[in-house]
């Protein structure tokens, strides 16, 4: 079937999701039923050594035969529910599989692909299984250009090493300067630092550790003591607060092993964190910003800090539905009044912000928690913790080592000389983080080149057109439509919000149950002519007795790039109406399944 290709032909991506290689202009073959195994082994090797054929490395046959089994035999271990990291010894092991399985790879649990479905938990994939997304407030499949470009450079990944031209070590300080260099101008990038995490929970064990290494620091004693003040609660990460105590807030470590969530992981009687948790929103949804909340905020602080408590204190830009908490102002005057007691962290993990708010944050001497799968739309997950020049320094000249526990999480390169390991910790790559930042990467790159007027006037207008025909729907809804709380100047810290939540309003109120039944709804294709759309997961907006829950729709980076593109040919509004089209295609289907499911429960 495939003796006819040549360098000259064309891998191409259907809309619906499916690749096919095209000869002459006619499909040859399916590429995702090549992943499922409906092709012999023949023509699987075939296709891989074709994929390896028209990189920049000469590669005898033998040598793609040896890949190509390889592969295969990932493929098909995984196909059989066989995990495939646990027995992960070398590089080989980590690239010699099929891209989209690599991308899902050295994460948490929330990472891994059902082998059946080839989504997460959220009913998101590495592999470009969508019509329409808007939910990068969550988790978001790999687009469709994104996935043929990644792919070709984990084959040029896998050459490489076939015939020992692999520079790791080159390659992974490529990558975190490319990271670097979208958040930080050279200006200040040898004063501050940069760590790549898995996901944006992992960064929680790191920032715990700079507090304890802060209090080293300042009390020069053997027991060391930490509270962590994590704001946003219900609207950050569900594993913040166990990451943040130090605890495992998944069932699988991104080495590959099985944890119980809940566990220590660092078992240390001189290593003392409290974890104080605040809600975003009170029991009407409100959220909670009154000068009355903030100073009983302020008051718990001083009274760690009187303690003789290093405060790690989270100030979260963006929280899922959108919102800042507490208010900027109160976050400086905390950092203001207590000094080197209050580490500041500030948790930007929906990247709903300029990158250049990263670097302002830095200079305030606050750190940033970033990731390159929300707003960014990279694979799920990615993130990175960056440390301004104060505590940076802080941890280079720290006498403290980390945990060899810690090992489980984060891989060699990923701590850096900032973090002092033990001579016992224990050396591998993830290659499956470095595969997700690439593909964050590109993502970035092309949204960096949009003018960032156009990108800000645009999700403006965006969100003020979906809010109306949210409320025009089938039911009766409530958006969420806060402020940011964000300084009320022209700083690149305020931006327009990309995130709409809203609560339909049913007799009974949905549970959770039954908005997550609706979301994974959303996603699967249950006619010939449905489509299939990701939204935002449901998330609870309201404390008490009678939660409430909200879904979310949210526009990501690669929407807006489509959109700056399509200027190139048709005009600002012509663009936008491209994309409201589609958003009133999505939100007639979630309309459709909220009716099906209130009729379902009368």
């Amino acid at each position: 079937m495939l003796e006819k290709l040549s360098k000259n032909n064309n891998i191409r991506l259907m809309k619906n999701g499916v690749y096919y290689i095209f000869e002459d202009g006619a499909p040859v073959l399916n590429y995702l039923e090549l992943l499922s195994g409906k092709y012999a082994e023949d023509t699987f090797e075939d296709y891989i050594s074709y994929r390896l054929g028209v990189t920049n490395k000469e590669l005898s046959q033998d040598l793609k035969a040896n890949i190509a089994n390889k592969m295969r035999e990932k493929l098909i271990r995984f196909k059989e529910g066989e995990d495939l990291v646990s027995d992960i010894k070398s590089d080989e092991d980590w690239l010699y599989m099929p891209t989209f399985l690599l991308l899902s790879q050295g994460g948490d649990d929330r990472s891994t692909i059902d082998p059946n479905t080839l989504k997460n938990k959220y009913h998101t994939s590495t592999l470009p299984l969508y019509d329409y997304q808007r939910s990068s407030c969550t988790s978001s499949s790999v687009s469709l250009e994104t996935y043929l470009h990644i792919e070709q450079n984990h084959f040029e990944l896998m050459a490489a090493h076939a015939i020992g031209e692999l520079d790791k070590e080159t390659l992974l300080h490529k990558q975190r300067d490319e990271i670097f260099s979208f958040y930080v101008s050279p200006l200040i990038k040898e004063k501050v630092s940069l760590i790549s995490t898995p996901s944006g929970t992992d960064v929680e064990f790191l920032c715990t550790w700079l507090g304890l290494s802060r209090h080293e620091e300042l009390f020069k004693k053997e027991h060391k003591k930490v509270c962590v003040f994590v704001n946003g609660d219900l609207e950050v990460g569900s594993g913040t607060k166990l990451a943040a105590g130090l605890n495992h807030f998944s069932g699988r470590a991104p080495i590959g092993h099985d944890l119980k969530k809940g566990e220590n992981v660092v078992d240390d009687s001189n290593l003392d964190v409290i974890v104080q948790s605040f809600h975003t929103r009170d029991e009407q949804t409100n959220v909670i910003n009154s000068k009355a909340s903030e100073q009983k905020l302020y008051d718990k602080v001083k009274e760690q800090v009187e303690d003789d408590r290093v405060v790690v204190f989270h100030y979260v830009h963006a929280s899922k539905t959108g919102v800042c908490i507490p208010s900027y102002d109160m976050a400086m005057k905390i950092k203001k009044d207590f000094g080197d007691k209050v580490v500041m962290i500030v948790d930007a993990a929906q990247m709903r912000l300029r990158s250049d708010s990263v670097e302002q944050y830095l200079e305030l001497g606050m750190n940033v928690i970033v990731t390159g799968s929300k707003f960014i739309g990279g694979a799920p997950f990615s993130g990175a913790l960056l440390l301004n020049e104060h505590d940076t320094k802080t941890l280079i000249e720290s006498k403290m080592e980390l945990p060899s526990e810690y090992d489980q999480y984060f891989d060699e390169f990923g701590i850096n000389e900032i973090f002092k390991r033990s001579p016992s910790s224990k050396t591998w790559s993830n290659w499956g983080l470095y595969m997700r930042w690439e593909v964050a990467l590109h993502e970035m790159k092309q949204f960096d080149s949009i003018p960032v007027e156009f990108s800000n006037l645009f999700i403006l207008k965006w969100g003020k057109r979906v809010e109306k025909m949210i409320e025009s729907g089938k039911f009766k809804v409530n958006i969420l439509k806060e402020s940011a709380l964000l300084p009320s100047d022209d700083s690149s810290l305020s931006q327009a919000n990309s995130i709409i939540p809203f609560e339909i309003e049913t007799t009974p109120a949905f549970s959770q149950d039954q908005l997550k039944k609706i979301h994974a709804a959303m996603t699967v294709k249950r006619f010939p002519e449905d489509i299939v759309c990701e939204i935002g997961q449901p998330v609870q907006i309201s404390t008490g007795d009678k939660k409430r829950f909200a879904l979310r729709v949210a526009l990501g980076a690669k929407n807006v790039t489509d959109a700056y593109r399509g200027t190139s040919s048709y005009n600002f509004d012509d663009c936008l109406e491209y994309l409201i089209n589609n958003d009133q295609k999505l939100l007639n289907k979630l309309f459709d399944l909220v009716e099906e499911e209130v009729n379902a429960n009368q």
